[in-house]
């Protein structure tokens, strides 16, 4: 990373991240689901600037359902983060309470979708 040569293969790093934290294939489905988007957002920009216009007036438009993404994505960025942290600083006990938790939500939002 230091030198800038690495790179992520989006079609086998969500499996891959899952089998080292014991996701279960939470992060794959995450990762599947919103790879074209991550790519607009990132690199053409299309998608974003399409949240810039309602016809053509110039005004957020975002869907309730985008909402409720940007929080689902939002909340498993923040869980994704506190597994690292802890278990880089060897915190194993929260580590695995926090992997579990993100485990059970991951079930009962798969549950209301």
């Amino acid at each position: 990373m230091r030198n800038d040569e690495y790179r992520t293969n989006l079609a086998t790093i969500g499996k891959e991240i899952d089998s080292d934290f014991r996701l279960e294939g939470l992060l794959e489905k995450l990762l599947n689901q919103g790879r074209t988007a991550l790519h607009s957002y990132t690199h053409a920009g299309t998608m974003q600037l399409g949240r810039r216009f309602s016809g053509t007036d110039l005004t957020p438009n975002y869907s309730a359902g985008s909402l409720i993404e940007v929080i689902q994505v939002s909340t498993s960025s923040a869980f994704m983060v506190n597994n690292l942290v802890t278990k880089y600083l060897g915190f194993e006990e929260e580590w695995s309470e926090n992997s579990e938790l993100y485990i059970q939500w991951g079930r009962a939002k798969q549950k209301t979708a």
